[in-house]
């Protein structure tokens, strides 16, 4: 009777779910005595605390924070190439390109009206005039889509959810930068093809010169898109619109600098000069349609000047403007 009692006085043992919790601090009892190891932990079964959960983040990162970024150069082409692809759709969707047309009604209809009065110079007249609306039409497009590259972007409180991810100032001024060329390799192509199409109808020649005047024209719109981008970094989008048509205005007259210079006796103007001449763009350099008008082929020389000035003002003036990025405040 008495161990009857006793049995009572102690209960069953443990069974099922209650033995797998166990009434030790220890937790499972495990041979040796060494603490629970396995999906023990994963339960969070020791007393010491509790284990790691299932699914959580790897030790060392919080939930919530920001994300490492991936280091490497091809990481950072990724991101210019993402957002340059992003700059090229927006711009489309913008229906920037749609100035073309009215370029290649006002070539076609200028090239008809003045042809009777051209005394057999009509090619030489929409040659040149057509160049020129190439130029002039580029600079319309990198306006209407340059100046408000940074604007948009921090009126639309996307500016500032790009730079709270891993991504670099200097990455986002050269991504909008190339999907800004790109739209413009797109605008010289097509106007150099209506061009093309207005000479054929006309029925003038052309020829690879014609090609090599194309690459010029998109030399020049290379530099005056990297002067807009900088501009956008520092003022406001109207400013900054006004800002690149003085630009391109005063680049096409900063060859007179040069016949300035050898014309000037004082050291100091000769300095002054000098050093207007390093900032001011020379766009002078692509607007030289002779070749195509004599059907005569570029010098080597010329293009690749042409090439090795754009590549490297480009790349100065989008330095400049990732420091000035770099060191701006942009308020939500």
């Amino acid at each position: 009777m008495r161990e009857r009692m006793m049995r009572a006085s102690v209960g069953p043992p443990a069974t099922g779910p209650e033995e797998a919790r166990g009434n030790s601090a220890a937790g499972p009892e495990t041979p040796h005595g060494d603490p629970p190891t396995g999906p023990e932990i994963a339960r969070g079964d020791l007393a010491t605390g509790p284990g790691v959960i299932r699914g959580s983040s790897p030790a060392g990162t919080r939930k919530g924070s920001t994300p490492r970024r991936r280091s490497g150069f091809s990481a950072s082409l990724a991101a210019v190439g993402a957002l340059a692809h992003a700059t090229f759709l927006e711009a489309v969707r913008d229906r920037v390109l749609y100035l073309l047309l009215f370029f290649g009604l006002f070539v076609f209809g200028a090239s008809r009206l003045l042809a009777p009065l051209a005394l057999g110079e009509g090619r030489r007249i929409t040659l040149d005039l057509g160049f020129t609306a190439i130029s002039a039409f580029g600079c319309l497009a990198v306006i209407f889509v340059g100046h408000q590259l940074i604007f948009r972007e921090v009126e639309r409180r996307t500016l500032f959810f790009l730079f709270a991810r891993p991504l670099r100032r200097s990455e986002f001024v050269w991504g909008k930068y190339l999907g800004l060329l790109a739209v413009l390799a797109a605008a010289v192509a097509l106007m150099g093809g209506m061009l093309a199409a207005v000479l054929v109808v006309s029925g003038y020649a052309f020829g690879w010169p014609f090609l090599a005047a194309l690459f010029l024209a998109f030399g020049e719109l290379t530099v005056l898109a990297a002067v807009a981008v900088l501009f956008a970094t520092v003022t406001s989008p109207v400013l900054a619109g006004l800002l690149t048509l003085a630009a391109w205005v005063i680049g096409h007259g900063s060859g007179d600098l040069q016949a300035l210079l050898v014309s000037t006796a004082s050291p100091g103007a000769v300095a002054a000069i000098r050093a207007v001449g390093w900032v001011v763009p020379r766009l002078d350099l692509y607007h030289d349609i002779l070749p195509v008008l004599g059907g005569h082929a570029y010098p080597a020389s010329q293009l690749l000047l042409g090439a090795a000035y754009a590549i490297a003002y480009a790349t100065a003036v989008l330095v400049g403007a990732s420091l000035v990025l770099r060191r701006r405040e942009l308020a939500p």
